[in-house]
C-alpha cells in the first residue's frame, strides 16, 4: 500500500449513496430530538462521536455538524484529559466537514488552534490530539495540492514532538516521517525521500510496540521502492533484507502487508537473476504465510505470487495457480486485481493450448470475456480482447474457420468504439486473424477487404506493436494476391508499402524473406 493512501485515510470519505439513517448508540441523546437536554456522559459522547463519523462518511454533513457542535458546546470548559480528548475529536470532525465544504483556510486554522492549545499538555493522550490536528492539516493541504505547505506542516509536526518518546506520540511522529518520505518521492526528490525514511528507521527501529514498529517496516519497504526507482538495485535489496531481518518473525497482522511485499519483491529479484527455484520458494512463502490474512495489501502480493508461480512452473502445475488467482480474487473490483485475474485466465488458456486441450482452452478464453469483456479499464479490456484473438487463432489452427471468424467478429464488434492505444494492437491482430480465416475458408475477396481496412483504420499508428501488426496485414495481403495469380498486384502492393515491412519481426520476417525470394525481389 502506498504511504499516501494510508496518510489520506485520516480524511473522511463521503459515501456516494447519500446519507444513511444512523441510530444513536444505546443510551446516547440524539441532538435531533428536542428533548435531548440532559448532558452527555463521556461514554455517551464517545459513542455519539463514533456514530457521527459514520454519518459524516455517509455524506450527511449537516447532521454530523449538529452532533459535533453538541459535543463541542458541552465539553468546551472541561479541562480533564478525557474531556479535552472528546472536545478535540469533535473539533477535528468539524474541521473535516469545513474542508469538504470548501472552507479550506478555516479548516486549517482550526487545526492550528487545536495544536496551539494542546501541544504542551503533559498527558500524551491529550498532546497527541495536537499532532493529529497537524497530520489532518497536512492531509487537507495534500488534497488541495499545496505540496510545499504540506511538507512544511509535516516538518513542524515532527520538530514539535521530536523529543516526546511516549509510544502514542512516537507512533504519530513516525507516521509523519513516513508521510514526508512519500511526499518527497512524489515530488521527485528521491534523495530527500530516502533520507526521511532513514531518519524514521534510525529513530525507531528499536521500538517493540507494534504501531511504531509497523511504521518502521513500512518505511523500509517504501525506501526499497525509492531505491529501485533510483536504479540502485543493491540498495533496494539491502532495504528488503533489513525489513525481513528486523520483522520477519513478527506474526501480528500489522506486519503482513510490508512483509508480504518484501518477500514478493525478493522473489521477483531472484527470478530476474535466474534463480527460479529460489524465487518459487519465496513466492510460496508469501502464499502459505499470508493465505489467511485478508486485506487489499496482502491480497495483492498473494495474487501476484500465485500468478508468477504459474508463469514459472511447468504447464500442468501452472494451471491450478491460475485457477486459484481467479477463484480467490475474481470478485474484487480493484482494477489492478481485475487485470491480474483476466491475464491469469488468458495464460491458463494458452497453457491448455500447449497441452493440446483445445476445448478447455476455449472455455478459459470464454470465461475471460464473460467476466471482463465489458470492463472499461483499458488494461483489463486489452486482456479480454487478447482472449478473443487467441480463441480465434486456436480455432483457425483447428480448421474451424467459421467459429474463428465469429470469435474475431465478436472482438471487433465488442471493442468497435474503443480508441485506447493499448487496444489497437489486439484489434489489428483480430482483423488480420479474421482476414486469414476468411481466406482459408475460400472468401478471398472479403479477406482482401479486411486487410485493406487494417491500413485505413490503423495505418497512421506509430506505436511499435501496432505498426508490427499492420505490417503483417501488408504481408498477408501480398501473399493472398500472389496465391490468386496476381503477381503484378502483389509486387505493386509491396513496393507501395515497403517501409512498413521493416516492422516485421520473428516468424513474420522469415515469411517476408521467403516471399521476397519467391517474387524475385
Amino acid at each position: 500500500m502506498e504511504e499516501t493512501e494510508e496518510f489520506q485515510a485520516h480524511l473522511s470519505r463521503p459515501g456516494a449513496a447519500g446519507p444513511a439513517p444512523i441510530k444513536p448508540a444505546a443510551g446516547a441523546k440524539d441532538p435531533a430530538d428536542s428533548s435531548a437536554t440532559a448532558p452527555l456522559s463521556l461514554a455517551e459522547a464517545r459513542s455519539l462521536l463514533e456514530d457521527t463519523k459514520l454519518l459524516r462518511e455517509a455524506g450527511d454533513r449537516q447532521g454530523a455538524l449538529q452532533r459535533y457542535a453538541q459535543v463541542q458546546r458541552q465539553f468546551a470548559q472541561d479541562s480533564s484529559p478525557d474531556g479535552l480528548i472528546v472536545l478535540a475529536l469533535a473539533e477535528l470532525g468539524i474541521a473535516t466537514i469545513r474542508h469538504q465544504a470548501g472552507e479550506s483556510a478555516a479548516a486549517r486554522a482550526a487545526c492550528d488552534q487545536l495544536r496551539d492549545r494542546l501541544a504542551a499538555h503533559p498527558e500524551p493522550t491529550v498532546a497527541v490530539q495536537a499532532l493529529e490536528a497537524q497530520l489532518l492539516k497536512a492531509g487537507f493541504l495534500h488534497a488541495d495540492q499545496q505540496a510545499d505547505e504540506e511538507l512544511r506542516t509535516l516538518d513542524e509536526a515532527i520538530a514539535q514532538f521530536h523529543d516526546r518518546r511516549e509510544p502514542v506520540l512516537a507512533e504519530r511522529v513516525a507516521h509523519a516521517l513516513l508521510s514526508k518520505g512519500s511526499l518527497l518521492g512524489q515530488l521527485g526528490n528521491q534523495a530527500g525521500s530516502i533520507a526521511a525514511f532513514d531518519e524514521l528507521v534510525e529513530r525507531y527501529q528499536g521500538a517493540t510496540e507494534v504501531p511504531i514498529a509497523e511504521q518502521v517496516a513500512r518505511g523500509l519497504t517504501a525506501k526499497a521502492v525509492r531505491l529501485l526507482q533510483a536504479r540502485d538495485p543493491a540498495g533496494h535489496a539491502a532495504a528488503l533484507e533489513q525489513v525481513l531481518r528486523l520483522y520477519g518473525d513478527r506474526t501480528e497482522a500489522a506486519f503482513a502487508g510490508p512483509l508480504s511485499f518484501a518477500l514478493f519483491s525478493k522473489a521477483l529479484r531472484s527470478s530476474q537473476a535466474g534463480d527460479v527455484p529460489g524465487s518459487l520458494a519465496l513466492y510460496e512463502q508469501v502464499i502459505t504465510r499470508y493465505r489467511d490474512h485478508s486485506s487489499p495489501e496482502t491480497d495483492e502480493w498473494i495474487a501476484k505470487s500465485l500468478f508468477n508461480r504459474g508463469v514459472r512452473l511447468p504447464a500442468l502445475e501452472a494451471i491450478p495457480h491460475y485457477d486459484e488467482v481467479v477463484s480467490r480474487f475474481g470478485e474484487h473490483h480493484d482494477p489492478g486485481m481485475g487485470q491480474l485475474c483476466v491475464t491469469a485466465l488468458v495464460n491458463k488458456g494458452v497453457t491448455l493450448g500447449q497441452l493440446g486441450r483445445l476445448e478447455e482452452e476455449l472455455q478459459a478464453y470464454d470465461e475471460a470475456v464473460r467476466r471482463y469483456g465489458d470492463r472499461r479499464e483499458p488494461a483489463i479490456a486489452r486482456q479480454a480482447a487478447k482472449a478473443l484473438v487467441s480463441k480465434g487463432n486456436s480455432l483457425r489452427r483447428a480448421n474451424r474457420q467459421a467459429e474463428a471468424i465469429a470469435a474475431f467478429s465478436d472482438l471487433l464488434n465488442r471493442f468497435a468504439g474503443r480508441t485506447e492505444p493499448v487496444l489497437a494492437e489486439q484489434l489489428v491482430r483480430g482483423l488480420v486473424g479474421k482476414a486469414s480465416a476468411l481466406g482459408e475458408a475460400g472468401d478471398t475477396r472479403q479477406a482482401l477487404e479486411v486487410y485493406d481496412s487494417v491500413l485505413q483504420r490503423f495505418g497512421t499508428q506509430t506505436d511499435k506493436p501496432v505498426a508490427g501488426a499492420v505490417a503483417v496485414a501488408v504481408l498477408y495481403k501480398a501473399v493472398v494476391l500472389e496465391s490468386l495469380g496476381d503477381t503484378p498486384g502483389a509486387l505493386s502492393w509491396l513496393k507501395k508499402h515497403a517501409a512498413r515491412l521493416t516492422a516485421l519481426t520473428d516468424q513474420y520476417a522469415k515469411e517476408w524473406q521467403a516471399l521476397r525470394k519467391k517474387l524475385g525481389l
